[in-house]
């Protein structure tokens, strides 16, 4: 990975990789993958963590670890990808839930390990109708089908007890949506990917 002054800059994701969607930028897949080789990738791994399911909502929860290799350690990035009817979109591609949940917590690992801001397309739905924020249930109105499925519930558990966040915060986990969860996951993922690192 190369160095200014001491300090690693993250490598350029070429502007190919990066497409617009109503005036904002995504970043492909492709382009993290890519990047990430250049930056030290040594190993990306993904494992299901939750089957799509009636009883979930048929929601697939995957978690994938990138392991990042610089000059003078080794860096690993763990983060929770989820795909369910709702967060893809398309009726047609629902089928490849479990797959579309691996490349969404690849993406995720990846662009915290490349500290990548702006969100990738497939963490986007695919397509079909999107819920305005204005037509988004308020949190006493959510769904059975929309709340934080278990799988989401065990996570955040987890990376609380890492952060040492206070138990009367574990409350409010259980009135989060899917959405809500996978968001926490990941600014956790964030803040004890910077307290590994400093």
């Amino acid at each position: 990975m190369p160095t200014v002054k001491g300090e690693t800059v993250m490598p350029k994701i070429n502007n190919e990789h990066i497409i617009t969607i109503d005036g904002k930028p995504y970043v492909k897949y492709g382009g993290l993958l890519e990047a990430a080789h250049r930056s030290g990738l040594t190993d990306l791994k993904v494992k299901l963590i939750q089957s799509p399911a009636r009883e979930n909502g048929h929601t697939a929860v995957c978690e994938a670890i990138a392991v990042i290799k610089t000059r003078s350690r080794e860096k690993v990035y763990v983060e929770i990808g989820d795909a369910s009817p709702a967060s893809i979109g398309d009726p047609k591609l629902v089928p490849h839930a479990i797959r579309i949940a691996a490349t969404r917590a690849k993406a995720r690992a990846l662009r915290d390990a490349l500290r990548i801001s702006i969100c990738s397309v497939e963490e986007l739905a695919l397509g079909g109708p999107q819920v305005e924020a204005s037509d988004a249930p308020a949190p006493a109105q959510v769904s059975s089908q929309d709340k934080a499925t278990p799988a989401q519930l065990r996570v955040l558990k987890i990376q609380a007890d890492k952060i040492g966040l206070p138990q009367e915060d574990y409350a409010r986990f259980e009135c989060m949506t899917k959405r809500e969860a996978s968001d926490a996951i990941s600014d956790f993922n964030r803040q004890l990917s910077r307290s590994q690192a400093g």
